[in-house]
């Protein structure tokens, strides 16, 4: 599975528990945009919701724990 570099991006942001909005305001992008790279993350990591998509980045070392130093992504 391969996750682009935004996309990446915008899991750690969900990782660390920001809506879509406010995703879109950090990265100056619209909320459109933000949910479209979520649903690719979706259908890439075959998750069903968030929660999961996160959860199978961390297992795989695509995203790290938040405030996590030990790991690398």
């Amino acid at each position: 599975m391969h996750l682009s570099p935004r996309e990446i991006e915008i899991l750690g942001h969900v990782a660390v528990g920001e809506t879509s909005k406010e995703i879109a305001t950090r990265l100056g992008i619209r909320e459109r945009t933000v949910n479209w790279h979520l649903g690719r993350i979706f259908l890439k990591l075959r998750a069903g919701s968030r929660a999961e998509a996160v959860a199978i980045a961390m297992e795989e070392g695509i995203v790290r724990r938040p405030h996590d130093t030990q790991t690398t992504p």
